[in-house]
């Protein structure tokens, strides 16, 4: 059985071999990251116009980064990549499995959202489940002077690991998911997680 580092890097080549990414990152500068926290050794490259925020659960044990992007033209949604790592419930994590937290996603949705693809993958051997969801925000975020819908899409893959859930999350305003998805290419070009 392969290691979750090799499962890891069978993730980020079967996520651009599947397709789960858009075009390729242009002219914007790179920037490295590593994780120094041993519980999430985690590291990639991203586009240095990302912010870059760690955080960790105060509630439930879990560590994640998140790369910030660009507000959409409304200036009403902020287009965001996050990586998080939870440890399974035997470990004092909130879910059992991996079925749990897909069961948990698709149970949450907001009102009125639609699962565009939920899909179990073989990512270097392991499970993976792959879930692409489609909902508007309600007229609540300002545009000027008028409140305005947000239609948002958001795309989830979810790996279990040994111990631990790894769970990647790229979403965006629809309308610019296409353009926004570069960052994410880029993040799972270099995308590497170690046990």
């Amino acid at each position: 059985m392969k290691t979750p580092r090799r499962a890891i890097r069978a993730l980020v080549s079967g996520a651009a071999a599947l397709g789960l990414c858009g075009g390729l990152a242009t002219s914007v500068s790179a920037q490295a990251y590593a994780s120094r926290d041993p519980e999430f050794p985690v590291r990639f490259t991203y586009s240095a116009d990302w912010a870059l925020e760690e955080s960790q659960g105060r509630l439930e044990p879990y560590r994640e980064v998140r790369l910030r992007g660009s507000r959409n033209a409304e200036n009403t949604y902020t287009a965001y990549v996050t990586i998080r790592r939870t440890p399974l419930r035997a470990q004092g994590g909130r879910y059992e499995a991996l079925d749990d937290a897909v069961a948990a996603q698709t149970a949450q949705l907001p009102e009125g959202a639609v699962v565009e693809l939920q899909a179990t993958r073989q990512i270097g051997g392991l499970r993976a489940e792959e879930l692409i969801i489609a909902y508007t925000i309600p007229p609540m975020h300002r545009a000027g002077l008028r409140a305005v819908a947000i239609p948002v899409r958001t795309r989830t893959i979810l790996l279990q690991e040994g111990t631990s859930l790894s769970e990647l999350v790229f979403s965006a305003d629809a309308r610019e998911y296409a353009s926004q998805a570069a960052v994410l290419d880029q993040v799972l070009a270099h995308l590497e997680l170690t046990p």
